[in-house]
Parts: C-alpha cells; structure tokens; sequence
C-alpha cells in the first residue's frame, strides 16, 4: 500500500478544493432514506455477565488511560473487587485498583415552606413525606479490569462489539492503517466495545479506535475514523476551535477525512451522510472551510512527505 504525491503546492489546493465541492454534491443527493438506513447502521455495544455494573463511557476512558500508563492492554470490563471475588476470581499479585467516579446521591424532603432536609441516619425523614434524591457530588472508587483478575471462567459471558455495521468505504488506501498512526505522532488506544455506539473518540490528548484489524473490509473504515479524530485533535482544541459549536466540529472533522481519505485513493461513503445529519444542527454557523483546507494539507503532507523522505534517505545511503 504505497503511493507518492507529485502535484505542486497550488495543485494540491486545487485538488482539494475540488474534492470539498464533490462533497457539497453528494451530501445534496443525500435522502431521508439514506440517513434513517444510516443511523440504523449504528448500535450501543456492550461486554457483560450477569451481575455486571454498567459504568459510563467516561469511566471506562478514565480507566482505559490508567491501564495505558500502566503499559497494560486495552479494557475489557471493570468491576469491584466483591463482585469478582463472588464469580471466584482474585485480583493477580501486584496488580492495583482503577479509580472510576461514581455518584454521590443524597435523600431530602421539603417542608411546607420550601426548605430543604437533608435525610441521614441521625436525621430521618418524618413519615408520610416525599423522599426525593439529588446528586451532589462525585467520589473515587476502585475497581478491576477482568484482565486484572485470574480464577474461575466467567458463564453467560456476552460480547456486542457495536459501533458502525457494514463497510463504509469503496476502494482501498494507498497507505495502511499503521502508516498513517505512525506518522501522526498521536497515541492511540484500541478498544473493543462501543459502550455509545462510537467508532473513535479524542479529548485532545489521545484517539481511541473502536478495534476492527481483524474485520475484513474496515481498515479504510478505520483510517476514515482515525483522520476525523485527527481533524479535531487539530481542529478543535485550542481556544478559538474549543468555541464552535458542536455540530460544526463533526462537519469540519468529517469533510477533513472525506478529502485525505479520496486523496489516499479510496471514498467515504459515510462522510455525505454523516454531515448531511450534524448540519441540521449547525443553524447559521458555517464551517470554517480555509482552516479546514489547512488541516487537510498538514495532514495529508504528514502521510505523504513521510514517505517520501524515508525513500531518499534509503536512496542517499
């Protein structure tokens, strides 16, 4: 999977000013059949047994980076340790608690002029009033990743990889997956279920890819997901892109990859789609196409003067 660039700086510019304007065209041709076929494509995964907390994307993120610092492999479920210890599993020798947050939820009832009472065991509520709740905090809690632990074999396990159904792409990359992580310069984590139904996800620090190398036909797919993540990382993250609207971030991200990806050799077929759903949402905020032209050449130059450098430094030796 090799290629090499050979246009000039202003054919490169027009190129993908080009590519911009054959997006504008696919998304036109968009139908409502088309998006409803799409967004059903599109499922919450999940990894569990019965007896298993479900936990929030962000707390698996939270643990997943622990587990990377750590040099350990990707999530696979996390509990408490009590719950392991009742399916006979013990935590391996030298192994140390992940800390998660979890919700610190506080029982009150309201007098007949609106104050507030806070319920404990010291000050219970009288009886007959309404026992309401409310979440006041957060606190640390530990717990384990199953790859933590050893023992027993878990029964009625049940894995749903989720994320995206189908391949989403026509023609193949003239650069591999692994080229183009390489070269990024961005960590990357792997995971292998969407607990949200996502294919990838950035909070500026790292990209995580929902794990497919093993699927026939997704790598382009993932290369897809990989630059849209590498479009907000340079998008998105400072204080002027932190500002713009959500929906507009995943327009910009998304028309980012639909040009790297064609300019790789392969289209996107989800890209139309996918922009076609968030510009509903965008109201009277455009896409800032000048900085997007300019993520799409820091990008593309980075995938392919890489290669281009490492072919004459072979040469010169």
């Amino acid at each position: 999977m090799k290629g090499k660039g050979s246009f000039t700086k202003e054919d490169a510019k027009k190129k993908n000013e080009q590519l911009v304007e054959e997006l504008k065209g696919l998304i036109s041709e968009v139908t409502p059949d088309d998006i409803l076929k799409f967004s059903r494509s599109w499922i919450a995964g999940k990894m569990t047994f019965p007896g298993l907390k479900s936990y929030s994307l962000h707390n698996y993120i939270i643990a997943m980076l622990q587990m990377k610092r750590r040099g350990l492999e990707g999530i696979t479920f996390i509990a408490p340790y009590s719950t392991w210890k009742e399916k006979g599993r013990q935590v391996k020798k030298g192994q140390k608690a992940l800390k998660i947050l979890a919700p610190m939820i506080s029982k009150y009832w309201v007098d007949e002029v609106g104050k507030y009472h806070w319920i404990s065991r010291k000050n219970p509520a009288p009886k007959g009033v309404e026992i309401k709740t409310m979440l006041t905090g957060f606190q640390l809690v530990p717990v384990f990743d199953f790859s933590q632990t050893e023992g027993d074999e878990i029964k009625d396990f049940e894995v749903v990889k989720g994320g995206l159904q189908g391949v989403w792409s026509e023609g193949e990359s003239k650069y591999s997956l692994d080229h183009v992580l390489s070269v990024s310069g961005i960590t990357v984590n792997f995971y292998d279920v969407s607990r949200k139904g996502e294919e990838g996800y950035t909070n500026g620090s790292v990209v995580g890819l929902l794990d497919h190398r093993d699927e026939p036909g997704k790598e382009q797919d993932m290369i897809s997901t990989f630059v849209h993540e590498w479009a907000h990382f340079k998008l998105h993250f400072d204080e002027q892109g932190s500002k713009v609207p959500g929906a507009v971030k995943e327009v910009e991200a998304e028309t980012v990859a639909f040009v790297v990806c064609s300019l790789l050799g392969f289209k996107s077929l989800q890209a139309p789609i996918y922009i076609k759903g968030w510009e509903k949402k965008t109201k009277d905020t455009k896409p800032r196409i000048d900085k997007v032209l300019k993520v799409v050449e820091s990008i593309s130059n980075s995938i392919f003067l890489s290669e281009e450098k490492s072919e004459s430094i072979q040469k010169s030796a």
